[in-house]
């Protein structure tokens, strides 16, 4: 459980990796580009080369035992936001599908090698969630309530992730072990939810109380938006901890 400003924020994610079991250090992917680590152009290379990863990571990567990106699954993230808020609602999503982060656009990376540290600047046009909800409370002066499917579409999200990793050794190999992942999201032109089901079917409600949401979008987004994040970043500091705990530094970041 997380809480900023009274809101409770729950995220649970699914495991991301097949058990290894082999001792033995992985390989990358031969469609992953390398970069060597004193490339002086390293993070015009590194731009380059996480985009294109993150395009091979779509439908999994067997060797690494790591499982599809795109769709990839959150388990469950929950939302209590405290009373007396313009927007006052308990949400509960569960079984998440999150679609789209195949096509991200790695628009800047900042990297700083030795200290293992990691700053990269992405786009990506739209991100479709699938998800059951429960949804409680209200918006604005719409009280709401439902229980079913429902599908948001994020569009055009500006994304900054910081990373930063310490070394680990295995079998006398130095791996990264990310302990940080921050991701925020910013400048997004639209917010755009469906839920079936609301106010359970009654469409006379469920109608207008739609068009609000989506009309008013920015104040639904400004309440959602730090649970979308810890999630987005909980999840990719797995998928990033599952490629470096496989594989040496010295086989993803090269000397020569």
């Amino acid at each position: 459980m997380i809480s900023l400003n009274r809101i409770v924020i729950l995220v649970v994610v699914v495991a991301l990796a097949k058990t290894r079991t082999s001792t033995e250090a992985a390989k990358l992917p031969p469609e992953f580009d390398i970069c060597k680590r004193n490339d002086p152009n390293i993070n015009t290379c590194l731009r380059s080369a996480i985009e294109k990863a993150i395009r091979v990571m779509k439908d999994g990567i067997p060797s690494l035992h790591l499982l599809p990106i795109d769709p990839l699954d959150i388990t469950r993230i929950k939302i209590e936001q405290g009373r007396n808020r313009p927007v006052s609602l308990s949400i509960d999503l569960r079984d998440m599908k999150l679609r789209g982060l195949s096509t991200c656009q790695v628009r800047n990376v900042s990297a700083d090698i030795p200290n293992k540290h990691v700053e990269v600047d992405v786009f990506i046009p739209l991100l479709i969630l699938d998800s059951n909800y429960i949804i409680d409370g209200k918006f604005l002066v719409l009280p709401v309530t439902g229980k079913g499917k429902t599908v948001g579409k994020i569009e055009n999200a500006h994304i900054h992730v910081n990373l930063e990793a310490k070394p680990e050794i295995k079998k006398g190999n130095e791996h990264w072990n990310v302990f940080r992942f921050d991701l925020t999201i910013s400048n997004i032109t639209k917010l755009e939810n469906e839920f079936e089901n609301l106010f359970n079917g009654n469409q006379e409600l469920a109608k207008p109380t739609i068009a609000a949401l989506n009309e008013d979008w920015s104040l639904l987004w400004d309440e959602v938006r730090p649970a979308i994040e810890i999630a987005f970043g909980t999840v990719l500091k797995n998928v990033a901890n599952v490629i470096f705990s496989s594989v040496t530094e010295k086989d993803v970041l090269p000397l020569q």
